[in-house]
């Protein structure tokens, strides 16, 4: 056999690109472009700054059956935090915000942890208690939430000066040490 014989065996053994193929990777290609504009998009959110304590007259539930509004806690630091139950770096920060709240809530601090899709009042309470928090917990709400830009990750923490402003927000676990900062600067 020759070596022209060969070459044009080895061409025909290979596999041609088809155009379903083309159509796939473009497909694809255009897929990740919004995917990469979607997280974008996400990490670029704020909540609202211009407004005063957004969504401060919402009723929000409390876990012993009564309602609460964040109108109740103006003139303090917030730390508004949008948590679930079943979200492990959410359970992450919980021992950090028990020692930050006994640390500064004489000083002007509460802690509000909104839960959210994890389950009744009944089991968030005993949640609440196994794991010995101490700050207050309301039931979220979808409203609350849009109040501060949407909610898309757990945990999504909000941190809120005493005059009511928005000024970090945070999606994803951080370590105590960053609220720190933050509280020590708004005190």
């Amino acid at each position: 056999m020759g070596k022209a014989s060969r070459k044009k065996s080895q061409a025909a053994a290979q596999p041609q690109p088809k155009k379903d193929d083309k159509r796939i990777q473009w497909f694809l290609a255009i897929i990740s472009l919004f995917f990469i504009a979607f997280v974008v998009y996400q990490t670029t959110r704020t909540a609202p700054t211009n407004a005063v304590l957004p969504g401060k007259n919402i009723q929000l539930a409390t876990l012993d059956g009564g309602t609460t509004t964040l109108a109740e806690y103006a003139g303090k630091v917030i730390i508004l935090d949008f948590w679930a139950t079943w979200c492990p770096p959410c359970r992450k920060e919980i021992p950090g915000y028990i020692k930050l709240y006994n640390r500064y809530r004489d000083q002007g601090l509460v802690i509000i942890g909104a839960t959210y899709e994890s389950g009744t009042a009944t089991d968030i309470n005993k949640f609440a208690v196994a794991r010995g928090i101490n700050y207050p917990l309301v039931l979220g709400t979808y409203d609350l939430m849009q109040a501060y830009g949407g909610v898309s990750a757990y945990p999504t923490t909000i941190v809120i000066d005493r005059a009511g402003k928005v000024q970090r927000r945070y999606e994803g676990y951080r370590p105590e040490s960053t609220f720190e900062k933050d509280i020590s600067e708004l005190l």
